[in-house]
């Protein structure tokens, strides 16, 4: 039968059936049309593949499909919007884990409810069923008391993802990162060199018995760079961009790159009170002490929550008590730290961290966000109070924190409140021009605001290019031209000052800003931290950056050589080894390889997963690579529809049942074998399948979801089809879907 004979009897069927039905004839008639779907591939890796495969899997159920190739840069324009108004159907995305995962109980809110909306408008659009947000969310808050109770939770979670499956896993990679065997640094076991947040305080050249030589350039390059604005509260979320993120920030703890497990950072010592009965243990004792106690009281002036109108605390008042409490003890200098642009670190930089905590999900306030309230109600559900000790001898301060939130392990349970934000670092004083600019509708640091409605347009927040940095810049100029003196929050924030006999508020806002407006003058850009390197230079056409050693930072780089397995220097050397890293794109990992072994470039940042590739670098002797274990593939839906508001188009992702149907549509097998060479082993649920709770606890509940979805295009078929007819318009002929849109 001919492609126009079908579509003439279907037209035929559905006049016949509003003849039959007692509806007019006298309509017009639309040859209905083959449904077809959009595919966006990345063509960076095999994700190229992926996509070309899935399309196959979906011609072969019925469906006309078209494939748009794109990098990261180019797609995530698309995905990342609005799904109600993109035409897009399925996108082959990707993850990366930074670190290996001790606790996987957060992917289940994380990446199939709306828990997560800050990410984008996207998770916004997620909706579930009661049951399994409120098993979700409880495993987001680690809502349990006992193991037992765990393993329950995520028996119902497992289970409840695979029927939802907004988001359809695959596979694992074998990937690596090559680099110069002149070099040496602390790589992540799960996420490489470009997921460690020890890379930049490790990186080093080597002298020939292996030990660090201070100095030197290293040229790096990714796929991508920049490839969304930056800015710490909910800026880019890609792994090309915190790979240099990371290096200019510094935080409260610091990871094991082997363990996932924690080491002071900023912090001097930690201390955790759990009450009695809760499963927590403890690894790393010289730095963090655990104790069980009845009962954690919560003091009756401790911060409970923020009147974004009164702009104040509420106090948490007496009986309170809390599961945990943990103590974070930062030393005497901490307040003497310097910053990038020549300031220094202060307490303020910690209150708006807490402040911010909250302020966005209140609708008193100025930066009101709603994407932000589905996480912050379950934060909120767990939070007792945070309470701030300036008067301590030897200590600049300490951190009392209590919660019924609780990690299994201790070194995890440790809140220190260091402004180290979602997505970066974040000093209050770039901060308070952000937080002006979208209190008078010209910015948003979130992507879903940013995009929410067109009649409110505004700059996704960027603190180091493009429209949204110099909006930063007018702002600048603006409180410089009014005297300096204004700051968000500034009428606690100096209340606080002036309580804690911190000095004079007014006179750190003058010289912040002082300072700021000579280093935006010299760098063009507003990223200012206190990390062991500094953003020195960006560059949009052709994409890179420059990031160069602070010289004054305090730490002796010897301190984390450990994680290598290298002993002391004793050189006193301060902040990173390296002078210099350039990082820049490479597009193609079979170019980037042999630059490597020209010597054009000393490290790759990019997981490559090829067979060919691997094994050049595994000959060169002036290579090698590092093995990662966190980086998966998935295919990620549009949940938008059926029928698509914006396009009129059949969205079949819409159902669940078509979309928990592509789970035995998919042949991972075949990925894994012929898609991805062997470098990948299948992925069949969000646990990633070398972590904690995939590989050691759970492994029984992950094998009975691999068995229940195994395979089966003959059900996935069958599932799909009785899905698709519930659509009105929709019908099937000779194996082909059909949508002629319903007359009024």
């Amino acid at each position: 039968m001919t492609k126009r004979l079908i579509v003439s009897v279907v037209a035929m069927i559905v006049i016949l059936g509003l003849v039959l039905s007692g509806c007019p004839t006298t309509l017009p008639v639309t040859d209905p049309e083959p449904i077809e779907l959009t595919i966006l591939a990345r063509t960076e890796d095999a994700r190229k593949q992926v996509g070309e495969y899935f399309a196959v899997v979906l011609e072969d159920l019925g469906f006309e499909t078209k494939v748009r190739y794109g990098t990261s840069a180019e797609l995530a324009p698309i995905w990342q919007a609005d799904p109600a108004i993109q035409d897009w159907n399925a996108y082959t995305g990707g993850w990366s884990a930074t670190s290996f995962s001790l606790d996987s109980g957060w992917v289940f809110g994380g990446m199939f409810t709306n828990l997560w909306a800050a990410m984008g408008p996207l998770w916004a659009a997620y909706g579930n069923d009661q049951v399994y947000f409120t098993e979700a969310e409880k495993l987001w808050n680690n809502d349990f008391k006992t193991m037992a109770e765990r393993r329950q939770l995520f028996e119902q979670c497992l289970a409840g993802t695979m029927r939802d499956s907004v988001r359809v896993f695959l596979h694992t990679r074998a990937a690596i990162h090559p680099l110069s065997s002149q070099l040496g640094v602390a790589a992540d076991a799960a996420g490489g060199i470009a997921g460690s947040t020890m890379w930049p305080f490790t990186i080093h050249y080597r002298d020939d018995d292996g030990n660090p030589v201070p100095g030197g350039t290293v040229k790096a390059a990714t796929t991508d760079i920049l490839t969304n604005p930056w800015n710490p509260i909910a800026g880019s979320n890609w792994l090309y961009d915190m790979f240099p993120i990371r290096a200019t920030g510094d935080a409260g703890l610091r990871v094991d790159t082997t363990t996932g497990l924690r080491w002071a950072g900023m912090i001097e010592k930690g201390e955790v009170y759990v009450e009695t009965g809760y499963p927590v243990a403890v690894t790393n004792t010289d730095w963090v002490s655990l104790q069980f106690v009845p009962k954690n009281d919560v003091p009756a002036d401790a911060w409970a929550d923020w009147d974004a109108e009164a702009q104040e605390f509420i106090l948490a008042g007496a009986g309170k008590t809390s599961v945990v409490k943990s103590v974070a003890y930062y030393p005497e200098g901490t307040f003497d730290v310097p910053l990038h642009d020549g300031s220094t670190f202060s307490l303020a930089d910690i209150l708006y961290y807490t402040i911010l905590v909250f302020d966005r999900a209140k609708e008193d306030s100025a930066i009101y966000d709603p994407a932000t309230v589905s996480s912050h109600k379950a934060f909120m559900s767990m939070f007792k109070g945070v309470k701030f000790i300036t008067d301590e001898p030897g200590y600049d301060l300490i951190v009392e924190f209590y919660t019924d939130f609780f990690d299994l392990d201790a070194e995890l349970s440790v809140t220190t409140m260091f402004p180290y934000y979602s997505q970066g670092p974040g000093m209050w004083h770039t901060l308070s021009l952000a937080i002006k600019g979208e209190a008078e509708g010209k910015l948003a640091f979130g992507q879903t605001k940013s995009t929410a409605k067109p009649e409110e347009a505004r700059i996704w927040t960027n603190f180091v290019s493009g429209p949204g940095r110099d909006e930063l810049k007018s702002q600048l100029a603006g409180v410089i031209a009014d005297g300096s003196t204004y700051a968000a929050y500034k009428g606690f924030i100096a209340a606080e000052y002036a309580a804690r006999d911190l000095g004079d508020f007014n006179a750190e806002i003058a010289d912040r800003y002082t300072k700021l407006d000579a280093f935006v003058a010299a760098k063009n850009h507003f990223w200012v931290a206190s990390g062991p390197m500094y953003l020195d230079s960006v560059s949009t056409t052709p994409k890179s950056i420059v990031l160069k050693r602070f010289e004054a930072y305090p730490d002796d780089a010897d301190r984390w050589l450990f994680l290598m397995g290298l002993e002391k220097t004793g050189l006193g050397h301060k902040g990173a080894w390296v002078d210099q890293v350039n990082v820049e794109v490479e597009l193609v990992p079979a170019q980037a390889v042999s630059r490597l072994k020209a010597g054009d470039l000393d490290l790759y940042a990019f997981a490559i997963a090829d067979a060919a590739l691997r094994a050049a670098v595994d000959a060169d002797p002036n290579l090698y690579f590092f093995t990662m274990t966190g980086i998966y593939d998935e295919l990620t839906f549009n949940p938008v529809g059926p029928i698509h508001p914006e396009t009129g188009k059949v969205n079949p992702f819409a159902l669940r049942q078509v979309r928990e149907a592509m789970n035995w549509a998919i042949d991972r097998d075949y990925i894994v074998g012929t898609v991805m060479g062997g470098l990948a082993i299948p992925q069949y649920t969000a646990l990633v399948p070398l972590f904690a709770d995939a590989a050691v606890r759970y492994p029984d509940l992950v094998n009975v979801i691999s068995a229940t979805y195994a395979y089966d295009f003959e059900k996935a078929d069958k599932l799909i089809e009785e899905a698709m007819l519930t659509i009105p318009g929709v019908t099937r002929v000779d194996g082909k879907y059909f949508y002629l849109e319903p007359q009024p």
